[in-house]
């Protein structure tokens, strides 16, 4: 996909809206995933903190892909 959004050389700027999208949505998932560790982690425990962070990112893309692809089935 195109950066400029079509437009190419100096003043081309930006994401095509897919890309932008995707950006937004990956954003979102991190700070979801900093907020349940933050709630649930032992920072006293380095290992915990990152298991616990792999685990919550893997589960809730999980539930992202599960709910955009039911929503996808719709008419």
């Amino acid at each position: 996909m195109s950066r400029t959004g079509g437009r190419r050389g100096p003043g081309a700027a930006g994401l095509c809206p897919q890309c932008t999208h995707r950006q937004r949505i990956q954003g979102l998932l991190r700070e979801a995933v900093d907020l349940a560790v933050a709630v649930r982690g032992d920072f006293d425990d380095p290992d915990d903190v990152a298991r616990l962070t792999e685990r919550c990112a893997a589960d809730t893309q999980a539930l992202l892909t599960k709910a955009s692809q039911h929503s996808d089935s719709r008419p």
